[in-house]
């Protein structure tokens, strides 16, 4: 099994838990091929060759898309059957909490792609507690495949 670990930072937020995730994640599924990736990197990916892809962004202002993953969303192929799960950042002080997750999924299931479990939304900061429940609830991703 091949996994794209995908992430769209602005701040460096999403890069330091998707960088961690992917090393947490390599320790525990040690049978399983992991690949780490910026979102910018990512134009002109084979999606196809991933049976997941896991992808880490954060809403900005109040529930907006950061611009990293606006681009990210925009330039995606086809992805009919392509199996994604998400993990969004976000500040609970906003009344769209997290909200660029839906917009995320939106866009997604527009290209035809799959919404594997029900997005995991974190609240603040990347921190040790954040990281290992993100953890636990990818792994969960991970053995429901």
């Amino acid at each position: 099994m091949k996994i794209l670990i995908n992430y769209a930072t602005v701040s460096g937020n999403s890069a330091m838990l998707a960088q961690q995730l992917n090393d947490k994640l390599k320790a525990i599924h040690a049978d399983k091929e992991f690949v780490y990736k910026d979102a910018d990197e990512c134009k002109g990916e084979d999606y196809s060759q991933y049976d997941l892809v896991l992808f880490v962004s954060s809403s900005w202002d109040d529930g907006d898309l950061n611009m990293i993953a606006e681009d990210y969303l925009n330039q995606l192929p086809d992805l009919a059957g392509q199996k994604f799960a998400l993990v969004g950042l976000g500040d609970s002080s906003y009344p769209h909490f997290c909200g660029a997750v839906e917009k995320t999924e939106a866009a997604l299931t527009a290209k035809g792609a799959t919404l594997v479990g029900s997005a995991h939304k974190i609240d603040g900061f990347v921190e040790d507690p954040i990281v290992e429940a993100t953890v636990a609830w990818a792994d969960g991703v991970i053995k429901g495949l």
